[in-house]
């Protein structure tokens, strides 16, 4: 413990309330926020609802890829040879340290997965921050999920119509095949 200045005493009606606000005082003021303004939830909406409209959302899956040394669940994937996985991720955090470090993250669990038992191909689905001044940071998350191993595709919000006809092509002409 560090002493900043004269050790005082007191009384209080309420000690953990006094202890909360003492807490929040002198810790948690300066804890580092790293909540999102919006969730990968929000970011996948759009793609769910193009899928939804072109009925073909039930398509995909919760999938779970292992490898020796990890696993990671995928919530929105299909199979065509190997797994298509795609997972959305915001960057709309409130650090550019929290935006990248999200990109380390997942493209370390990537490096873990290098050697799954299932063959595998991952797209991220990313968000930008509303944050215009995280922007290089939000530039720098992308280049970090690109080095991921597996060849990773990193789809913007603003390509996801795109992805979504190309999902759509993609499983029909699959089905069609079979």
């Amino acid at each position: 413990s560090f002493v900043w200045g004269p050790i005082g005493s007191g009384l209080s009606a309420d000690p953990a309330q006094t202890l909360d606000k003492l807490y929040a005082r002198f810790v948690s003021r300066y804890d580092e926020k790293t909540k999102a303004n919006r969730d990968d939830a929000a970011v996948w909406k759009p793609v769910r609802d193009l899928l939804v409209e072109r009925q073909i959302e039930d398509r995909l899956q919760a999938i779970t890829i292992r490898s020796p040394l990890d696993h990671v669940e995928f919530d929105h994937a299909w199979k065509n040879g190997a797994w298509h996985c795609y997972q959305p991720l915001s960057f709309d955090l409130l650090s550019g340290e929290s935006i990248r470090d999200k990109a380390s993250k997942w493209a370390g669990q990537l490096l873990a997965l290098e050697n799954a038992s299932e063959a595998f191909q991952p797209h991220f689905v990313v968000g930008a921050p509303s944050n215009p001044r995280l922007y290089d940071d939000y530039t720098k998350a992308l280049a970090i999920l690109q080095l991921g191993p597996g060849n990773p595709e990193v789809i913007e919000e603003g390509e996801i119509s795109a992805l979504v006809d190309r999902i759509e092509v993609e499983i029909k002409d699959h089905e069609a095949a079979h």
